[in-house]
């Protein structure tokens, strides 16, 4: 071997492991990013907007997974609207027929606001690349007010889905895999499910 050969392997080397590095730093950057998204989503549900859209949602919206929630509690003059469900409990599902109601616009801008804005979350959360300690550590923390809401809110959007069939489909399965949590935490917890087949 001569000494061009020398160089070239030398060359090929720094060119491999420069390669390397900036493959490493992308990565990083990437992890970063995704996080710093995440926190931001997370930023806006605690915003002054999204707490009052929260505690409105809490006094103005029954929760649909407690028993006896009778078409007499949820009727409308204005538009009544047969909503059927499946509420999960101690690992069986029982199928519900009820009238959803939403009262108000102000009833309706809460609804959306609250759902929006846990989609977004939701939407981050399952396609940034987190890791998965973060998500079972944020889904333990949050599985009390993710699935409390949904259990509000849940049929309301089934319905708003009749006009808009995607609509906030990552809230819904944020609050499906919050499930897994929440049953851990509460005794008899129960969740709003829209299909016969959610786990």
């Amino acid at each position: 071997m001569n000494e061009s050969d020398y160089v070239s392997i030398l060359a090929m080397m720094v060119s491999a492991v420069a390669l390397l590095f900036a493959y490493r730093q992308f990565r990083l950057a990437r992890e970063n990013f995704s996080f710093a998204a995440f926190v931001q989503s997370l930023d806006q549900l605690g915003t002054g907007r999204a707490r009052n859209a929260r505690s409105h949602v809490f006094q103005n919206f029954p929760d649909y997974s407690e028993p006896n929630q009778d078409n007499e509690q949820t009727s409308d003059s204005r538009e009544n609207r047969q909503i059927t469900f499946w509420v999960r409990s101690d690992n069986k599902k029982d199928a519900r027929t009820v009238a959803v109601k939403q009262t108000s616009d102000l009833d309706i801008e809460m609804l959306r606001e609250v759902a929006v804005r846990f989609d977004r979350v939701g939407f981050m959360f399952y396609e940034l690349n987190l890791p998965s300690k973060l998500r079972n550590k944020y889904l333990s923390w949050m599985c009390p007010t993710i699935c409390d809401l949904w259990n509000r809110t849940g049929p309301h959007i089934q319905f708003i889905r009749k006009q808009n069939v995607a609509y906030c489909p990552y809230f819904e399965k944020l609050a499906y895999n919050a499930y897994t949590h929440y049953k851990k935490k509460k005794e008899n917890a129960r969740l709003v499910c829209l299909n016969a087949k959610c786990n």
